[in-house]
């Protein structure tokens, strides 16, 4: 029973690592979330070049450098019930620096993860250490 626990738990955590996307490409994005489900949008916001995909749990907003790789990437979850399960998930699976920040440490590099509240609306803002 734990052995499955532990799969299901490692799928999960997988699926949420690779929506995140640090350090990819523009193009890299738009190719992998290029299915109508995902309602990929591209935007500028501040003058910063911008791709929106919505996913069962949270909408994502992958922000590109001048040379169009993702540095900054925003999850924003859909409900209460979502933003505890991420801080859940972050809590077990990534080093806590406190109630409100993560670092992730893997062969890619270290990512810092901060739930953060813009107009009550709360996000995790993911960006590259």
């Amino acid at each position: 029973k734990k052995f499955f626990l532990f799969i299901i738990f490692s799928f999960i955590s997988n699926v949420v690592i690779s929506q995140i996307r640090l350090n990819s490409s523009k193009s890299e994005i738009k190719k992998e979330f290029d299915q109508p489900e995902y309602f990929l949008k591209e935007m500028t916001i501040d003058d910063i070049d911008a791709i929106s995909i919505v996913t069962e749990r949270v909408n994502l907003l992958y922000m590109f450098n001048s040379n169009g790789i993702c540095k900054i990437c925003l999850l924003i979850p859909d409900t209460q019930g979502d933003l505890n399960y991420y801080v859940e998930l972050y809590n077990n699976q990534y080093v806590v620096i406190s109630d409100k920040e993560w670092k992730m440490y893997n062969q890619n590099g270290i990512a810092k993860i901060e739930l953060i509240f813009t107009n009550n609306k709360p996000s995790f803002k993911w960006t590259t250490n």
